[in-house]
This record gives C-alpha cells, structure tokens and sequence, in this order.
C-alpha cells in the first residue's frame, strides 16, 4: 500500500533535513502510528502520501503509484483514494454538516440519491445525524474533528491519514475519535496516525508503531 525509499526532505530555511533516508513499508490493511515530538516531520512526511508535498529525494509509492511520476490532471484520483484528517479539521465553516461531507463526494463526481444515502450514513456513523444541518463553525472541537472523519470516509478510501486527529480534543473525545478510526480499519482500511501523544499507542491492539526523530524513522517493538 505504501512504500518510501531513501526519503529525504530539506528545506531551505533550515540547516538540518527534515527527513533523511527513510524507508518505510505499511502492507494493505495495516493499522500504523507514526509517532514522535512535534516538530519531527511527521506532517510532512503524511503530505507526501497524498502528493501535497514531494521528497528532496527517493520516492514515494502509495497503492501501486509512483507519486513523483504522475502528472498533475493524475492527483484527483490518487486523492480520492487517500481519505485525509487533519489536525486543523479544514472545514467549511459556513456550510453545514451534511454540506461538508457531501463536498467529498461531489469532487469526486457523486450525485443524486446516492450521494445523500451515503452521506447520511457516514454521518450517523459519527455520532451526528441529529446535528447534520448544523453550520459546521457552531460544532464543538470534538463535533468538527467527528465531521472531518466522516469527510474522510465518506468516499470509502482504502488509505486512511490522520495527523494528530486528538491534539486538541478532551480525554473522553480522544477515545471516540479512536474508536472510529479503529472501526474504519476493522471495515478494510489502511490507517496511519500521526501522534506524539504516547497515551494513544497502546489502545489500538496489534497496532505497528515507528518512531520519527531526528530525521530518521525507528521500528518501536512491542
């Protein structure tokens, strides 16, 4: 599903790399933590995945495709494939619920019965079906990250990306989010979170989990 080879980053405002011949492997189906402190890279090293960002050097596969190689008009598909949580949810503020999710699906060229069936699923799978026609900027914290995972699985991607999708949640919140994530990897998908909260790595069982530091990525064992 993925696969980095000699990936290095460097930008020119800093004097270290920010990453630095790393090699990864995450088999379809996996549940993956990327973990280490902020700062790390750990961001960039997610943008990569899904071509909003490109190495210094190596390369890039995800699903088969070498992401250096694909030509622009080539990104739509390959995002539609890759459901994305980001740690600022990236929401529609003015739009709602329904709205936000449902713009996934339209992207990628959804309409009609079909597209309000589906979203009106995913959103009670996140616990919002009685808010649904609520403004998205009137959500709580907790409320926005529960749609921007239903944002993230509403196209049923097989590559799953969270980037601290707990940073700025409640204890009891955290675990929800979790829950879900745990649930779309249990319905096939391959997730991979983004953390540097040591807390989340023991609930997800048989979870794999590297280590980003320093520029370099380090298997942690169990």
């Amino acid at each position: 599903m993925i696969l980095l080879t000699k990936v290095g980053k460097r930008y020119h405002d800093r004097p270290q790399p920010t990453l630095s011949e790393v090699d990864l492997r995450v088999p379809a189906g996996q549940f993956l933590f990327l973990t280490g402190p902020s700062g790390a890279g750990k961001t960039t090293l997610l943008r990569m995945l899904f071509a909003a960002e490109s190495p210094t050097n190596g390369s890039v596969r995800v699903g088969g495709a070498d992401l250096g190689r694909l030509k622009p008009s080539q990104l739509p598909l390959l995002r539609r494939k890759v459901g994305v949580i980001f740690q600022d949810f990236k929401l529609v503020g003015a739009k709602s619920v329904f709205e936000n999710v449902a713009l996934a699906l339209r992207v990628a060229g959804g309409r009609g019965p079909d597209l309000v069936s589906r979203v009106e699923e995913v959103v009670a799978q996140v616990g919002l079906n009685g808010a649904a026609q609520a403004r998205a900027d009137t959500l709580s914290g907790g409320e926005q990250q529960r749609v921007a995972i239903a944002r993230a699985l509403v196209g049923r991607p097989p590559l799953l990306l969270a980037d601290e999708p707990t940073g700025n949640l409640d204890p009891g919140t955290a675990l929800e989010v979790m829950r879900l994530l745990v649930q779309a990897h249990a319905q096939g998908a391959t997730v991979l979170v983004a953390t540097h909260d040591p807390k989340l790595l023991g609930l997800v069982r048989g979870a794999r989990v590297v280590r980003l530091a320093e520029g370099h990525l380090h298997e942690e064992r169990p």
